[in-house]
């Protein structure tokens, strides 16, 4: 029965030691991202590195408007 409990024990402790690398990882890709993310908002707080300052502060309102412009534009007025 000694045994048995010992083959547990190690099996438990080789799970949580793959958990263990795995949640690693994450935390190193996170931080990752993260600088990725402070790096991009800085650059577009700069004006990015095009120049371009965009035309709103919302990219996904700024290329909604555009859009919908674009289809008054091509079917007369009707979007």
């Amino acid at each position: 029965m000694h045994n048995a409990n010992r083959l547990q024990l190690t099996k438990v402790v080789r799970v949580l030691n793959s958990q263990l690398s795995q949640l690693q990882l994450i935390d190193s890709g996170a931080a990752q991202l993260q600088e990725k993310i402070a790096k991009a908002q800085k650059e577009s707080r700069g004006g990015g590195s095009n120049g371009w300052n965009g035309l709103g502060t919302d990219p996904s309102e700024d290329f909604y408007r555009s859009f919908r412009g674009g289809r008054s534009e091509r079917f007369g007025g009707v979007s």
